[in-house]
């Protein structure tokens, strides 16, 4: 399993592919670091970005905002796509160019109570992981630890997720006329003991997507 046991991550950031032509200065032909794609994202969020040529390759973020809540048996197994077809801004957005291609995503969790929601609190926290190779759902503690990238972070404290491309393919452009966008990581969640089908909080996504030539 391509998520799992991810100790060989460095040797694959060495491996060639196109270099990500964004508003911060990058490592030519190695695909971004997670600082990196922090730094972007920053960048992103305070720099008023000039309008350039046709050619010019723009880094842009692409919102969507859904929750995070448990089943009826009080588990929770919520799984995240790096889709960004899942925005509503996303046709609007890509109809402007010719190609994209998705860098990484950026999410952030606000627990229900934080916004005046309610939810029942209880000490075990949530595990979530990145995986690079399947959407299904983790239905265990003990099946979300065999991913050598799972964190364990409270679910009811805010917490903010970033998550990078990690495959030399994810790295092609993409014509926006003849593909849609195609699922290449996983962001999941797991957790147990919570008050049965109650949302445990807000999740804001911010895509972090590169378009080229525009005026199509």
């Amino acid at each position: 399993m391509k998520g799992k046991g991810k100790s060989n991550n460095k040797n694959k950031r060495s491996k060639t592919v196109s270099r990500f032509m964004c508003i911060t200065e990058l490592k030519p032909n190695v695909i971004p670091t997670r600082e990196e794609v922090v730094s972007i994202y920053n960048q992103l969020m305070s720099v008023n970005r000039r309008v350039g040529s046709d050619t010019d390759v723009y880094t842009t973020l692409i919102p969507f905002e859904t929750g995070i809540s448990s089943d009826s048996s009080g588990n929770v197994s919520n799984v995240f796509s790096n889709d960004p077809n899942n925005s509503a801004y996303w046709s609007s957005i890509s109809s402007n160019f010719e190609q994209w291609r998705v860098l990484g995503v950026r999410m952030q969790f606000v627990p229900s109570y934080a916004s005046g929601g309610s939810v029942t609190i209880y000490k075990s926290p949530l595990i979530y992981v990145t995986d690079f190779d399947s959407s299904a759902v983790l239905t265990s503690y003990a099946l979300a630890r065999t991913f050598s990238n799972a964190r364990e972070v409270p679910s009811t404290k805010p917490f903010t997720i970033t998550a990078v491309e990690d495959d030399s393919s994810a790295a092609n452009w993409n014509d926006v006329q003849t593909a849609v966008p195609v699922n290449s990581l996983w962001i999941k969640f797991f957790g147990t003991g919570f008050t049965a089908s109650s949302p445990l909080g807000r999740v804001t996504i911010d895509y972090i997507v590169q378009f080229k030539n525009r005026g199509v």
